[in-house]
């Protein structure tokens, strides 16, 4: 969904500043001293591995288990947002795809996952059918927990 969409060298343009992903969303939903974050969720029995730093293996099964919950949120977001949106090129208007967006989503599924109301691909699109009314424009850096609770509350009603 998102793999071309980073920056990887200085040079790339038009383009998702990974370190804003990685610094105020990414962190701290891998973070396995989090009770909100992937690790709480996952049902590896050898997850303590990990948090021992003992086997390196137990990382990338990690890591790949982070990637697979990404991807049900944003692969349902592309579903439900109008192809015309998912660009990360500035000089495309109510483009979905700067790092405001993909943080408020990010910390959306942080929440989620603490009240335990983190689900499936279907989940998501049945829940997101609307997204593309919200008003992700009225959102700015450093107002991605606002962002991140309004579609929580919007979208994730009880």
């Amino acid at each position: 969904m998102l793999f071309d969409k980073f920056e990887r060298y200085f040079f790339d343009k038009k383009k998702i500043k990974t370190t804003s992903v990685v610094s105020y969303a990414l962190v701290h939903i891998v973070n396995p001293q989090r009770a909100d974050s992937f690790f709480s969720i996952w049902e590896n029995p050898e997850k303590k591995l990990l948090e021992d730093k003992k086997d390196i293996s137990i990382l990338q099964e990690y890591i790949t288990f982070c990637a697979t919950e990404i991807n049900k949120l944003f692969s349902a977001v592309h579903d439900v947002l109008p192809s015309e949106r998912w660009t990360s090129d500035s000089k495309t208007k109510n483009r979905f795809l700067t790092t405001t967006n993909l943080n408020g989503l990010i910390i959306c599924l942080r929440f989620l996952i603490g009240e335990k109301r983190h689900g499936s691909r279907e989940y998501y699109l049945k829940k997101l059918q609307n997204l593309n009314t919200f008003p992700f424009h009225n959102y700015h850096s450093s107002q991605y927990g606002r962002m991140a609770r309004d579609i929580k509350d919007n979208f994730f009603k009880q």
